[in-house]
């Protein structure tokens, strides 16, 4: 008496449909109106022109021909499909059974089978290695890089030249600066300069210490740390104990990761004149193509080397300048990251590292 009732719900063909396998009642999700998937629309549309010309084309050539199957004389056999082969794959045989019909369907396949070749994709050759390795990375762009540490560049005073990754010393850098900000280090003064040590008190943004130093300062902030005021040494110059920096993150060449630089004191005004040049007119910092340089400057004994940053174009490709600001978003996480270590300090053979 209680028999569950047992009911199959679809859905209704859609409005103007012209898949006579519907009978008008049921939809077999052909997907030529786009109703399932919008974008391949176009894909169900060629299936189900390519397989009603394909089915008429089957129909003329058996209607032309003896009851035993063979072909008349003088008429070619069609050629037919593959059991099993895709519908939409069957270009070759497609082609052939267009022997058969009418020039009006001639030329609707044709459209048809043009149409299904940007969509049904031929074997490729192998890519290069070089190919490969960017189709790689492409496919993998969005997934968060596992990396703690990102490549550094370094300052070599003495030449007035930099190290980048690989141990390569080059007198210029050219690419585009990606993403920047400003931090504090402390380190205690020790007698062996070259002692490797991390810093006692860090700060990732110049505001507060960082919660996983050593040692905090000052917990009101850097600006009322007493290690972050000016102070005059025994030769009457200016220098504080604690190290101000600015990193840049820059995009160079064919390096796969953004690139770290971290400007010493003298160096912090160089991204600061440039940056007030590149936005005064309007463009954000990022857009700018860069060239960064070292100029050399003596104190008594010490040498520095002092950054440059020169604008060399504005980057008006939209499509470059997506894929900078990908990078920045993708690698946020670990450029506000990126601890301070030893290899910001820089000793006092080449100049005060404080000054």
């Amino acid at each position: 008496m209680n028999e569950p009732i047992i009911a199959h719900i679809d859905y209704a063909p859609a409005p103007g449909c012209s898949n006579s396998d519907t009978y008008g009642e049921i939809c077999v999700k052909c997907n030529q109106c786009g109703r399932f998937n919008e974008p391949t629309q176009k894909k169900g549309e060629i299936i189900m022109c390519n397989t009603a010309l394909a089915e008429e084309a089957k129909e003329q050539s058996a209607s032309s021909q003896p009851s035993g199957g063979q072909p008349l004389k003088g008429q070619l056999a069609s050629p037919q499909p593959p059991e099993g082969q895709p519908l939409h794959q069957r270009t070759t045989n497609e082609k052939a059974l267009a022997q058969t019909l009418p020039q009006e369907a001639k030329d609707q396949l044709a459209a048809a089978i043009q149409g299904n070749q940007e969509i049904v994709k031929q074997p490729q050759q192998a890519l290069s290695v070089p190919e490969a390795k960017k189709a790689i990375l492409d496919l993998f762009k969005d997934k968060a890089p596992a990396i703690e540490q990102l490549p550094k560049i370094k300052i070599i005073h003495e030449a007035q030249m930099f190290q980048m990754p690989g141990e390569l010393a080059v007198k210029e850098i050219r690419g585009c600066i990606i993403d920047q900000y400003k931090c504090n280090a402390y380190w205690e003064k020790r007698e062996n300069e070259d002692e490797i040590s991390p810093p006692l008190c860090k700060s990732y943004d110049s505001i507060k210490p960082a919660i996983t130093s050593q040692k905090i300062q000052c917990e009101k902030g850097c600006a009322l740390c007493p290690m972050n005021q000016f102070q005059k040494d025994e030769e009457e110059n200016w220098f504080k104990m604690c190290k101000n920096m600015r990193r840049l993150f820059l995009m160079v060449g064919d390096f796969q990761l953004p690139l770290q630089l971290s400007c010493p004191p003298k160096s912090i005004p160089a991204f600061s004149d440039f940056s007030t040049d590149i936005m005064g007119a309007g463009w954000p910092y990022q857009a700018g193509n860069v060239k960064l340089t070292l100029d050399r400057e003596t104190k008594g004994k010490a040498v520095y080397s002092i950054l440059k940053i020169a604008t060399t174009s504005i980057e008006q490709d939209i499509e470059a300048c997506r894929k900078r600001l990908q990078v920045a978003d993708q690698f946020e996480t670990i450029i506000h990251e990126q601890d301070i270590t030893f290899d910001d300090y820089i000793p006092n053979i080449t100049g005060d590292s404080n000054e």
